[in-house]
């Protein structure tokens, strides 16, 4: 035969909120105390009269857990007891409904981490993710976006390199990879929570580790290891292998479409759809591989790629002259927009450095990006082969 006892307590906060628990202990026959059950809230009191009369309204409702999604996260953070913590960096203790915790490392049913989308709160406590990108994030997410873009935009122009109709066979091709880049990035954001929306939730990302939780599964006593393994930088890392995905389904969808209504040739236009399906590929396992290194480094690749890119493309102009290379630079629309790429790539790097800070150092790096087409521009009678000669 058990009994229960329910006892509610209330304590005072500051004069505008206070603290409302209610514990639930049950006793055996022998009176021994079988099961507690507490659970607390907040209630934020106004001025009378409403102070009371939002007591009274809220009051059941916090006490049989009728409240929302934002009051039952309150609710969760200020549990009555405080649980033990957990071994490891990822592993957590999940609230079960009778407002007891599990074991470390386990879920409601199986030996697992943390839900997907939640993440180990300061107690050791897997708590859902609610937070929202920074501006990092958005440029990280950015950049893995457009990285397709400009594949797409050298495998077309490589494999139409033999062609001078620029607006009736490139043109075509580049408008169908960014709306192939575009399309998917917005699906992606739209099926992550909250859903039907283009901003999303995240646990954020903290250190280098975060990235690799699969590495830190602590051993008990040499013997026993918790899996803690989660995404714990939800969804920073899901969301590029979505967008890869729809990108292949709208590359297959798309690209045809635009070979049929522009009457493209095969041969060419199949050149640049075989590099996708190389290039995709290696984008998946680059990520699943390396996706915190090019978290933290993606600016400075950025800005290396950038000049690289810039030197082999002032370097295929005919003529290797300063005059010429101006000339042919102003002159020729191809020129002009790969120069617009080159100064957006510089950009973006630079702000990605910055984070948008607006620290005078960041300000004067802007002044320098078309410092490596202007060097180019000056040291290139320098590099002339006969010269080379005159050196020996």
């Amino acid at each position: 035969m058990y009994r229960c006892k329910t006892k509610t307590v209330s304590r005072y906060l500051r004069p505008t909120s206070g603290m409302i628990m209610l514990i639930v202990r049950c006793y055996s026959g022998e009176n021994l105390l079988t099961y507690s059950f507490p659970r607390s809230t907040i209630l934020i009191y106004r001025p009378w009269p409403w102070r009371l009369i939002r007591m009274f309204v809220k009051l059941p409702l916090y006490v049989f857990g009728c409240c929302n999604e934002e009051q039952t996260f309150m609710m969760d953070n200020f549990l009555f007891d405080n649980p033990e913590p957990c071994p490891g960096l990822y592993c957590g203790r999940q609230v079960i409904a009778d407002g007891n915790y599990t074991e470390c490392g386990a879920n409601r049913i199986y030996l697992l981490a943390c839900d997907w989308g939640t993440r180990v709160n300061e107690r050791g406590i897997c708590v859902p993710c609610n937070g929202y990108p920074d501006v990092y994030d958005w440029l990280y997410l950015g950049f893995m976006g457009f990285l397709p873009f400009l594949l797409h935009c050298a495998s077309i122009k490589f494999t139409s390199a033999h062609t001078r109709e620029f607006r009736n066979v490139v043109l075509p091709q580049i408008a169908a990879a960014f709306v192939e880049c575009v399309f998917p990035a917005i699906l992606s954001l739209l099926i992550v929570e909250p859903k039907g929306s283009l901003n999303f939730y995240t646990c954020g990302v903290q250190n280098l580790q975060d990235w690799y939780p699969v590495f830190y599964n602590p051993v008990i006593d040499y013997t026993r290891t918790v899996h803690c393994t989660q995404e714990a930088v939800y969804p920073l890392y899901f969301l590029p292998f979505v967008y890869y995905l729809f990108s292949l389904l709208s590359l297959s969808i798309i690209h045809p479409i635009v070979v049929c209504v522009f009457k493209l040739k095969k041969e060419g236009a199949s050149g640049a759809i075989y590099a996708a399906l190389y290039f995709y590929p290696i984008l998946i396992i680059l990520h699943s591989v390396l996706c915190g290194l090019i978290y933290y480094a993606f600016p400075y690749i950025i800005l290396f790629a950038a000049i690289c890119l810039n030197a082999m493309h002032l370097a295929l102009y005919e003529t290797q002259t300063p005059i010429c290379i101006l000339h042919d630079m102003w002159r020729k629309k191809q020129n002009l927009a790969v120069l617009g790429v080159l100064i957006y790539l510089y950009l973006y790097g630079i702000l990605s450095i910055s984070r948008f800070s607006s620290y005078w150092v960041y300000n004067v790096m802007l002044l320098f990006i078309p410092a490596p087409s202007i060097f180019y521009v000056l040291t290139v009678k320098f590099t002339h082969p006969h010269r080379l000669n005159m050196i020996i």
